[in-house]
């Protein structure tokens, strides 16, 4: 799953396809370490988990599935802006580099959908 947040940009994923039945961690990653630092900041029961990896190969932190869906909830509790661009925009927490490639992103969604 792609996720494209205020904070930052995160691939969510399960090590494996037996982890849904034994319960194993989801790990959420990102190409750049701010955007999980970011995500941290902003949820503080996200601090006592570690940020681990390197600049080559990506940055993760693991949860538990039930962190995975509280999180989630949290960042549905938390939509407070009537435009996704403008929100990160006006949040403060990225880049203009990570602002601007949203904007090409929705642009290619754009042409997909016939826009």
């Amino acid at each position: 799953m792609w996720l494209f947040t205020r904070f930052g940009y995160f691939e969510a994923s399960a090590p494996n396809a037996a982890s849904v039945q034994e319960g194993r961690p989801v790990h959420l990653r990102a190409r750049r370490r701010s955007h999980l630092l970011n995500l941290q900041r902003a949820y503080p029961e996200l601090r006592s988990l570690p940020v681990l990896g390197s600049r080559a190969a990506g940055w993760h932190l693991a949860m538990t599935r039930t962190a995975w869906a509280h999180l989630l909830g949290q960042l549905a509790r938390d939509l407070d802006y009537q435009d996704f661009l403008q929100g990160v925009r006006e949040g403060g927490h990225c880049d203009l580099a990570y602002y601007e490639k949203l904007g090409e992103v929705a642009a290619a969604v754009g042409e997909l959908q016939g826009a």
